[in-house]
């Protein structure tokens, strides 16, 4: 989060609150929820690749927030292809990063990681 927006959230924003970040990465670079964090609100971070939430865990062990290593699809496992902060469960999007010149990691998660989302 810019610094420089700060002053602006802490008079918009009320003291206390609750927020949820998808695809927390380390829970600081690029995050529009870690300056809440630090402020005092509670919530909770999730992210699937287990390096990248081992480092949001570190950086948020001192805040009233939980943070969770899943990912959520609708199969029973799902491959993360993993380019640094960029990363998707889908092909064609590795395929963009491969054509960029990126190096590509795959992630295979298991079972414990990963969420089935049922559509009713």
């Amino acid at each position: 989060m810019n610094p420089a927006i700060l002053p602006e959230l802490e008079r918009l924003l009320p003291e206390r609150g609750y927020f949820v970040e998808v695809g927390a990465y380390d829970g600081e670079s690029h995050s529009l929820t870690c300056a809440l964090a630090d402020k005092g609100w509670s919530g909770e971070y999730f992210e699937p690749v287990p390096e990248y939430y081992e480092r949001c865990k570190k950086r948020h062990e001192q805040n009233d927030v939980g943070v969770h290593n899943l990912a959520i699809g609708d199969g029973s496992e799902i491959t993360l292809n993993v380019n640094g902060e960029l990363t998707s469960s889908k092909s064609y999007v590795a395929e963009v990063f491969a054509n960029a010149g990126w190096t590509v990691d795959e992630h295979l998660l298991e079972h414990f990681q990963f969420v089935v989302a049922h559509n009713e």
